[in-house]
């Protein structure tokens, strides 16, 4: 989160700068945009076990990096440097592995779970057009708000799990990116994202038990909190499209 601090102290210095000067963005008469993009975060974090009395417990935590994702935004010029825009996005990361205690015939055993997990963020962003973005290349830098959610996918031998209660994570995002005009209406975007959501799911079983090697397993805790952090740089290409 520091670091994710430093990033957002940038940004207003840059916005300082450029509320005192005078940029044409020059997109005609284009007031809105609509994008897609393919998006590649760095890393990320998952905690099996957010709520333990163990402090080394409680903090462990197993990374998944390089994860795609996919979304899209709409973006409205409500004046010639400042544009406003709603992004909406789907990531659904690789699996890792974690051990589930359960009860078999002859005792306690311990089963190993397959962990991932699926995040939907909601993001509001401001941008502001650079003072030496050019007629083919518009450079911006952003900064907003998002809403992060998701929901924890867990298989242990073909048992999965349902989302009981999820939270929700208020968070902050830096974006800085550029435009590529390929055509007046037409543009191939890049951009960087910096943002930090961390929030917890309770998860529980859709069934008591599971059969491992043709022997009944008791699962032993039917319910169950995890915890997500997506605390990597996100790197995003797209296309836009303005009318």
């Amino acid at each position: 989160m520091l670091n994710l601090n430093k990033h957002i102290v940038f940004f207003l210095f840059v916005l300082l700068i450029v509320s005192f000067s005078n940029i044409s963005a020059q997109y005609e008469n284009h007031s809105f945009s609509i994008a897609g993009y393919y998006n590649y975060t760095v890393t990320s974090s998952l905690f099996s076990n957010p709520r333990h009395a163990d402090d080394w417990v409680r903090g462990y935590y197993q990374s998944i990096d390089y994860l795609p994702s996919y979304s899209v935004d709409i973006r409205y010029r409500i004046s010639e440097s400042v544009i406003v825009g709603l992004g909406l996005e789907y990531m659904k990361s690789t699996t890792v592995f974690n051990p589930v205690e359960g009860i078999a015939p002859d005792g306690p055993v311990t089963i190993a779970a397959e962990d991932g997990y699926e995040l939907f963020p909601l993001e509001l962003t401001v941008f502001y057009y650079l003072p030496f973005s050019s007629e083919e290349f518009k450079f911006f830098m952003g900064g907003g708000v998002g809403i992060y959610t998701g929901n924890i996918n867990r298989d242990v031998s073909g048992v999965g799990v349902s989302t009981v209660e999820r939270k929700y994570d208020v968070g902050l995002n830096v974006i800085v990116g550029a435009d590529y005009m390929v055509l007046d209406y037409l543009a191939i975007r890049g951009q960087l994202k910096f943002r930090d959501p961390d929030f917890e799911v309770k998860s529980e079983y859709n069934e008591a038990s599971t059969v491992v090697d043709d022997e009944t397993i008791l699962i032993r805790n039917n319910s169950f909190y995890s915890r997500i952090n997506v605390d990597g740089i996100i790197f995003t290409l797209g296309a836009a499209l303005f009318f």
